[in-house]
């Protein structure tokens, strides 16, 4: 089961809750790749078209896998540094969550809420 969008959909819940506010997608779970373009687009104010990228924007790739960007990226520069979730190898000892270093250009989407 792929699941690095809920995740990312836990995440900003928990914060929420923390805070007393609402998420923007309301009590939907229908963090794919594809679901999460789709709402973006729908309400493109949330869409990142520019420098920078903070920690806590959330992108989509082009092959539809879902994460968090834990650092602030400069502008110019062509790297992310993310947080992602669904990354196990299931071998033992393997991580499901795991920090990678990921290509601007891979990106779909950066979102930020």
């Amino acid at each position: 089961m792929e699941w690095c969008g809920m995740f990312v959909n836990y995440c900003f819940r928990r914060a929420a809750e923390e805070y007393g506010v609402n998420l923007p997608w309301g009590n939907t779970t229908f963090w794919t790749g594809s679901s999460v373009t789709d709402w973006a687009y729908r309400n493109t104010d949330v869409l990142v078209g520019e420098y920078p990228i903070y920690p806590g924007d959330i992108y989509v790739m082009n092959k539809g896998h879902i994460g968090m960007v834990r650092t602030t990226t400069a502008e110019g520069s062509d790297v992310l540094y993310t947080i992602d979730g669904n990354q196990s190898t299931f071998k033992e000892g393997a991580k499901s969550l795991v920090r990678r270093t990921r290509q601007l250009g891979d990106m779909r989407i950066i979102i930020r809420i």
